[in-house]
């Protein structure tokens, strides 16, 4: 199988990340270009929090729920999946999505 080709945008840790795994893993990974944005964004995580809480803020103003692309239930899932990715790496394991999500879950 050929390694998946990425391209690294910026030198946060989330770029580190897969870099490194690029360079441990390079049968599964090969990075195929890196672009470090010069213009710095507002907020955090690269300018994203910024540009959440002006579709936000645009949503309410407008009074157009369309404007906000996902809910809390995609929100908790793509955290839970981060969450997970982190406690992989951090104890060099592979780590199972469902039953790190059970783990969590109300009864």
């Amino acid at each position: 199988m050929e390694p998946v080709k990425l391209l690294v945008i910026g030198a946060g840790s989330r770029g580190s990340g897969y870099a490194g795994y690029a360079r441990q893993h390079p049968q599964r990974a090969a990075v195929v270009g890196v672009a470090d944005p010069t213009a710095p964004c507002p907020g955090g995580h690269g300018g994203g929090d910024y540009a959440l809480m002006q579709a936000f803020v645009a949503a309410v103003a407008r009074r157009d729920p369309g404007l906000i692309l996902s809910g809390p239930e995609e929100t908790l899932e793509t955290h839970l999946i981060v969450f997970a990715a982190e406690e992989a790496r951090a104890a060099s394991r592979v780590v199972d999505v469902p039953a790190f999500r059970a783990q969590y879950e109300e009864n």
